[in-house]
C-alpha cells in the first residue's frame, strides 16, 4: 500500500511539471491567422485602385454612349419613316426588286459625285455632301425596315412599319460594330445599297402612287 501511494505522488508531480511546461512554451500562431495580419499590415496602392476605377468608369461611359448614340439614330430614323412614309416604300420595294441593282448604283452614284466634287471644288462639295448624308439616311431608313421585316418573318409572324424598324436598326447598328466584318462588309454594302434604293425610289415612275400601309 505505501508502494502505491509513492507511485501515484509520483505521477502527479511529472503531471504537473508537464502542465507546467506547457504553460511556459508560446503557441504557435495559425498559418492562415499570419497571412491575415501580414496583409492587413501591407500597405494600398491607392494608385492600382484609382487606374482600375479609371478604366471601369471608361468602359461603362463607352457602353452607355453606345446605347445613346443607337437610340438617336433610331429617332433619326423614326422621324424619317414618319414624315416620307410613300418614300421608303419606295426604297424597300427597290431593294426587294433587286438588292445587287441597288448596291452597283449607290457604289456609282456615290463615286461620280464624289469625283464631281474634286473635279469642280468645294462650292460643289457643299451641297453634294449634305444630299449624300440625307439619301444615305432615306436609304438605310429602308435597309433597316427591310432588316427588321426579315427578322420578324424569323418569328413567324409580321408587324407593322415601326416595329420592323424597332426591330432592324439594332441588328445593323451592332452588325456594323463588328470589327472587320462589320466595318468593311455590312455597313458598306448595306449603306451603298440602301443609297442606289433611294436613287432609284427618287426617280420612279410610281412616285406619284400613295404607298400601302404594309409590305407584303
Amino acid at each position: 500500500m505505501r508502494t502505491l501511494t509513492m507511485i501515484l505522488a509520483a505521477a502527479c508531480l511529472a503531471g504537473s511539471f508537464a502542465y507546467a511546461e506547457a504553460e511556459e512554451t508560446p503557441r504557435a500562431t495559425p498559418p492562415a491567422a499570419s497571412a491575415d495580419a501580414e496583409l492587413s499590415k501591407a500597405p494600398v496602392d491607392w494608385h492600382a485602385v484609382t487606374e482600375a476605377l479609371k478604366q471601369g468608369s471608361g468602359a461603362v461611359a463607352l457602353f452607355l454612349g453606345t446605347l445613346l448614340l443607337c437610340a438617336m439614330g433610331w429617332g433619326f430614323l423614326a422621324f424619317i419613316l414618319a414624315i416620307s412614309p410613300n418614300l421608303t416604300e419606295r426604297v424597300v420595294k427597290s431593294m426587294h426588286a433587286s438588292r445587287l441593282k441597288c448596291f452597283v448604283i449607290g457604289l456609282g452614284g456615290f463615286l461620280f459625285l464624289g469625283s464631281l466634287v474634286q473635279v469642280s471644288g468645294q462650292k460643289l462639295g457643299v451641297v453634294v455632301g449634305p444630299f449624300l448624308i440625307v439619301a444615305t439616311a432615306w436609304g438605310l431608313c429602308g435597309v433597316c425596315e427591310d432588316v427588321g421585316r426579315r427578322a420578324w418573318m424569323l418569328t413567324t409572324r409580321d408587324t407593322g412599319r415601326f416595329a420592323r424598324l424597332t426591330l432592324g436598326w439594332p441588328v445593323f447598328f451592332f452588325a456594323s460594330l463588328t470589327p472587320v466584318v462589320g466595318w468593311f462588309l455590312v455597313f458598306p454594302i448595306l449603306a451603298f445599297s440602301g443609297l442606289g434604293a433611294f436613287f432609284i425610289a427618287l426617280f420612279s415612275s410610281g412616285s406619284s402612287k400613295p404607298a400601302p400601309r404594309t409590305i407584303p
